[in-house]
């Protein structure tokens, strides 16, 4: 088996971080969070998920994801996209829109 160290891409922090930030604000609307493969995190209530999570192909200078959607997961059992990105709700002209650009390189960005 050929060993490409993918792992080499991921971020050994930003589940830590989310959780430190985050848990608290979804657990006062009951979503309870699950660690994803890459290491992001998904806040789940019944069948609403929202995903935050990076893209580890941009490594080291990191892309936010956000997906929002209904069902378990971003992705379901076989690969497919479920859910949809943050970026489909924010105009590029509103405040939020600054998050279509920003990236990360540490844990206190």
């Amino acid at each position: 088996m050929i060993h490409h160290d993918w792992d080499k891409l991921l971020c050994g922090y930003f589940y830590t971080v989310c959780l430190e930030v985050l848990s608290a604000y979804f657990a006062g609307y009951g979503f309870l969070p699950q660690e994803t493969k890459v290491g992001g995190v998904t806040f789940k209530k019944n069948d609403i998920f929202i995903e935050i999570s990076y893209d580890p192909q941009t490594h080291p200078e990191y892309s936010l994801t956000v997906v929002i959607g209904v069902g378990t997961a971003a992705y379901d059992d076989w690969g497919k996209f479920t859910g949809v990105p943050f970026w489909a709700f924010v105009p590029e002209v509103s405040e939020g829109g600054y998050f279509l650009t920003w990236t990360f390189t540490n844990d206190g960005e």
